[in-house]
């Protein structure tokens, strides 16, 4: 299991809004969000991803990742590049 980290940014300010906990079996990835404490307790925070709205617990995501996160992550080129780097 990995952990991402997901930061936003309130008022100039980096504030840790959650982390993503991505698990890969059989080839498939499936990941659970948890909304920090202190993020849910803030009036300016915002729901990361239509998938994830602002509520305490693990929010199960339907897609391997929140349509959020694909924003950052590497295109079909990227990937192809880090296969690589790890295969070789």
């Amino acid at each position: 299991m990995s952990q991402i980290l997901t930061y936003v940014d309130l008022d100039g300010a980096a504030r840790l809004a959650g982390r993503a906990y991505v698990t890969r079996r059989r080839g498939r990835l499936s990941t659970v969000f948890v909304y920090e404490d202190s993020y849910l307790a803030n009036p300016r925070a915002y729901a990361l991803d239509p998938e994830l709205p602002l509520a305490a617990g693990h929010l199960a995501v339907t897609a391997p990742l929140p349509r959020a996160f694909l924003d950052a992550a590497p295109d079909r080129w990227g990937r192809n590049l880090i296969r690589r780097r790890d295969l070789g």
